[in-house]
C-alpha cells in the first residue's frame, strides 16, 4: 500500500504541477477519470507499465518521477 500510496500522491502533484485537472488528465491520456482518482487516493494497487507510460506521456515526464517523486 505504501508504494500505491507514494505513486499516487507524485501523479497528483505532477498533474497540479502540469495545472490539470483529473479531467483534463483523462482526456489527454485517454485513461477513465475514475481510474486516474484511483490512481491517486491509492485505491487502484496494481498499476501497469502502460498506463505508466501513458500518464508519463500525458504528463510530460519521467517514470522515476512518478515512482520516487524524483
Amino acid at each position: 500500500m505504501a508504494a500505491a500510496a507514494t505513486i499516487g500522491r507524485n501523479v497528483r502533484a505532477l498533474r497540479l504541477d502540469a495545472k490539470l485537472s483529473i479531467e483534463a488528465l483523462a482526456t489527454v491520456s485517454g485513461l477513465e477519470i475514475t481510474n486516474i482518482q484511483m490512481i491517486e487516493c491509492a485505491e487502484k494497487r496494481f498499476i501497469d507499465l502502460d498506463e505508466m507510460n501513458i500518464i508519463c506521456s500525458a504528463l510530460g515526464c519521467k517514470m522515476s518521477e512518478i515512482i520516487d517523486g524524483v
